[in-house]
């Protein structure tokens, strides 16, 4: 199984990689599903390739820390979308009802 490593040591005290399977859902969707959610998942890899650049880059200038802050709400509210549309799917409905929410919702959910 193929995986991606991702650092999550930004503003901790300590160093820590978690390793994420990329074998997730998107591999197991049917190819049909994937190509209706491929605008949201390009987004996601290009959201996630600026959190990487500003990572590396240190992020250490107010307006860097800024936007990766914006950055993460956005995946987050993305991944969230995503899940939206797969919910909708799984349950016989039209995934294109699923909508982005706001950040103050994305942000606050609780296990």
């Amino acid at each position: 199984m193929a995986s991606a490593s991702v650092d999550r040591s930004f503003g901790w005290a300590y160093h820590e990689s978690l390793t994420v399977p990329i074998t997730s859902a998107v591999e197991e969707a049917p190819v049909e599903n994937q190509a209706e959610d491929q605008p949201v998942l390009n987004y996601i890899q290009r959201l996630v390739a600026e959190e990487h650049r500003l990572h590396e880059a240190g992020a250490f200038h107010k307006a860097d820390r800024k936007r990766l802050d914006q950055v993460q709400v956005e995946l987050d509210q993305c991944w969230d979308l995503l899940r939206q549309r797969r919910a909708l799917r799984d349950v016989g409905f039209d995934p294109d009802e699923a909508e982005v929410r706001p950040p103050q919702v994305v942000e606050n959910y609780e296990p």
